[in-house]
């Protein structure tokens, strides 16, 4: 019933802000010219490769004057094409959703493991200008005990917003500054624009001048935008040169500054006034159309490449605003600004859903939503919503009142803390997914059909229930003023991880919640591992961890685990070293039998200990043929609702295994 157009745009500047906060505006930031077609005998999935404005007609009804349908009582089609270009099809054929979402990611370009600290929580605002204001944010989140790995700086830190600038006042003895943050677990990444300040005497406007790197117009004047710092050139990011001009500068840059990452922005592009068609590409011989959907993916290549470059032994970390076909392998996507209201909230959800299913895994919206005011109750539902989002962040419009955690009353506030210090005892979890991911391109967020697709109910719950990995099923509160809402619950014995309580599948239900807790269920016949304790710094020690076992005792169940975990920065070509566990393990007559299958420390050695949502007769542990029996002893964590009694075994520190009776050379 819907017609889409594949454009990218920066919405607030083409639709206007209050379009954006009441209506649906389409298209958005991102174009990625693909539709997914469930069929009872199985799916497929259509990409259009074209860089070309697509459009896509889905079975919608012809009206004149919003009368009467004018296709003539005509079956219903589905209708796609490209104003201009060589069509490239592809049909991706597979009998679930899962078959094709991993074949398709496989196509495009499966996401590089990401540097562990980019799975944290980070904290930006537009304002935020020099290191004063990040060390002002350190020291808050140090004060309340709330962890967060990035401080995020956006267009004020620059001079005059010119591009590889800082103001020079603001960064004074940057380099002694900066290092104390990153000691203290902060990563800085501050942003990039594309627009060069087009004034002759700034260094990088002179140096792209004499590289030729700069957009033209149809007469071969150089092509002028009006962006933040005035009259603005563009990079031509369709020349080989210009992306390497574009990686040297943030080579240079990231040197000078020890910068961690960056955040790619107004890459739609986004020209102010001037007019899109006047852009052209391929040193002018080319029209705008020709490009503009992949301007931004050539800039987060450029990007990406730069920072190789300035650390080639570790991970680059890019999130951008637009995105094409491929972007996966150069950076993340935040999904643009937003407005803190709850349709934003519903929407973002669908919209990260839509990307995971598009091949972009690494993704999620601004927290909790980017203009506007954020109540404090909106901002609880927020963050609940979003807490195991591939990317998480908190971030606010100049305009809007500052909303990091502790700018909200009591006991907002502390519900806040409490879900994003949830997100880092799972890190583990998320880790462990990411690395999924690298290996099969499975995505982190799914909907229920992917990994229930024989399930009727999946299907009527597409866009505000979703699952993150296999394990993790949440519903989270969408409406305003609501504390109750309908949950379908697939298939299996569920872990109801507000009360503590077993619940069986196959059937909707409805839930009640409170302040403090949210819809969040475990699936059963999951080992989850988790970081032990509270979290309330950025440290995170993957060879520390408690592996949650959630399995009933009175049902027979097997379970494994495949645990991996490295220096979480190191890039994969460079081959760092891995440590790896595999774990299998069954319940039979109220006992737990859990076994070692296989154990490389090549890494760190593991210190595990084992929790437990069932109280179990006996409970063993096997390793190199050695059983031990475990003394489970009462404890308590606290998930997405009240306390939660739990059995937590002792720590066990995993020895090294035999090879031919012998320790192995690892030990």
């Amino acid at each position: 019933g819907h017609t889409c157009k594949f454009w990218n745009t920066d919405a607030f500047a083409d639709f206007g802000p209050l379009r954006v906060e009441h209506e649906a505006t389409d298209p958005l930031y991102a174009s990625i010219p693909y539709v997914l077609i469930k069929r009872p005998q199985g799916c497929v999935g259509i990409l259009i490769n074209n860089p070309y404005p697509v459009f896509m007609n889905l079975a919608a009804k012809e009206n004149i004057a919003n009368l009467l349908d004018a296709k003539d009582n005509l079956p219903p089609t589905i209708q796609l094409g490209s104003y201009d270009g060589e069509p490239e099809l592809f049909f991706i054929i597979g009998e679930s959703v899962r078959e094709v979402t991993c074949r398709l990611q496989r196509l495009c370009g499966i996401a590089p493991l990401p540097a562990l600290w980019t799975l944290g929580y980070h904290q930006c605002r537009f304002g935020n200008r020099d290191l004063a204001d990040l060390e002002a944010l350190d020291a808050k989140f140090t004060e309340h005990r709330i962890p967060c790995d990035g401080l995020w700086l956006d267009i004020d830190y620059m001079d005059g917003f010119r591009v590889f600038t800082v103001t020079p006042e603001g960064f004074a003895h940057h380099a002694k500054r900066i290092r104390a943050l990153q000691a203290k677990g902060r990563k800085i990444v501050p942003i990039l624009d594309p627009g060069v300040k087009n004034e002759p005497g700034y260094a990088v406007f002179d140096d792209g001048s004499q590289a030729d790197v700069f957009c033209k117009t149809c007469e071969g004047d150089l092509y002028s935008g009006f962006v933040w710092p005035g009259r603005t050139a563009f990079p031509d990011y369709s020349l080989a040169r210009t992306r390497e001009w574009w990686a040297d500068h943030v080579q240079k840059f990231t040197k000078a500054y020890g910068f961690d990452g960056y955040w790619i922005d107004m890459n739609d592009p986004s020209t102010g006034s001037s007019e899109l068609e006047d852009m052209l590409f391929n040193n002018g011989q080319d029209g705008h159309a020709s490009y503009h959907n992949q301007y931004a993916l050539g800039m987060q290549e450029a990007t990406a490449a730069g920072l190789r470059q300035a650390r080639p032994s570790q991970r680059p970390f890019v999130l951008s605003r637009s995105g094409f076909i491929g972007t996966s392998r150069y950076s993340a996507l935040w999904t643009g600004d937003n407005w803190s209201n709850y349709r934003h909230l519903r929407e973002g959800i669908a919209m990260s859903l839509n990307l995971s299913l598009s091949g972009v895994a690494f993704n999620g919206p601004d927290v909790p939503g980017f203009a506007g005011e954020a109540t404090p109750e909106l901002a609880v539902d927020w963050h609940k919503a979003g807490f195991l989002f591939p990317f998480f962040r908190n971030h606010s419009a100049n305009t809007s009142s500052p909303q990091e955690p502790w700018r909200f009353p009591e006991p907002q506030r502390e519900v806040i803390a409490h879900y994003i210090r949830l997100r880092y005892k799972l890190i583990p979890y998320l880790y462990s997914l990411f690395r999924e991911h690298s290996r099969s391109g499975a995505p982190i967020l799914r909907p229920l059909i992917y990994e229930f697709p024989e399930a009727g109910g999946a299907h009527d719950v597409i866009g505000d229930q979703f699952m993150v990995g296999s394990a993790v099923l949440q519903a989270p509160i969408v409406q305003e003023l609501s504390f109750r809402r309908h949950v379908y619950l697939p298939p299996g014995e569920w872990f109801d991880a507000r009360s503590g309580v077993w619940l069986a599948g196959e059937r909707t239900l409805e839930v009640a919640t409170n302040l403090t807790s949210t819809p969040c269920f475990i699936r059963g016949g999951s080992v989850i591992p988790m970081l032990r304790g509270e979290a309330t710094t950025p440290a995170k020690n993957l060879a520390e961890i408690e592996l949650h076992i959630f399995a009933q005792a009175e049902e027979g169940a097997d379970f494994s685990l495949d645990y991996a975990f490295d220096d979480g920065e190191t890039a994969e070509e460079q081959n760092p070293p891995v440590t790896r566990l595999g774990l299998h393990g069954r319940v039979t007559d109220g006992k737990l039998f859990i076994h070692v299958s296989s154990y490389d420390p090549s890494y760190q050695p593991l210190h595990i200990q084992f929790v437990v949502y069932d109280p179990y007769t006996e409970v063993s542990f096997e390793q190199n043929g050695e059983r031990t029996w475990l003394n489970m002893q009462p404890s308590v964590v606290r998930l997405t609702g009240r306390p939660l009694a739990v059995l937590l075994s002792p720590l066990i520190t995993l020895c090294a295994p035999l090879v031919q009776g012998k320790l192995s050379h690892s030990q």
